[in-house]
């Protein structure tokens, strides 16, 4: 399998974003992934690079910016983020997700 080119926006993280690359690179992309740790350390920056390089259809370019995925940006249907103001996202947050 060729894995399109792919750059990421940002330069930290690099053994975050080494084990993304391999996951996604080969046929072990997993149906969910979950980010956690404090504040303001990029989480939501590495999500939104994955999301893109997940959902563009381009074969060569990922994110091409000119796919229907693209186009669409960040409010596509398969893609979500939960957030809670506590400190953790309970079952509860999960169960109301889910319906």
């Amino acid at each position: 399998m060729t894995v399109p080119s792919f750059t990421w926006s940002t330069t930290a993280h690099t053994r975050q974003r080494t084990v993304l690359e391999k996951s996604i690179s080969g046929d072990r992309r997993s149906h969910a992934y979950f980010l956690y740790g404090i504040s303001h350390v990029g989480k939501r920056r590495i999500a939104r690079d994955l999301a893109g390089f997940l959902l563009c259809a381009d074969d060569k370019v990922k994110p091409c910016g000119e796919c229907q995925n693209c186009r669409a940006g960040h409010s596509n249907p398969d893609l979500v983020f939960l957030r809670s103001n506590d400190t953790d996202i309970g079952i509860e947050i999960m169960r109301s997700f889910m319906q």
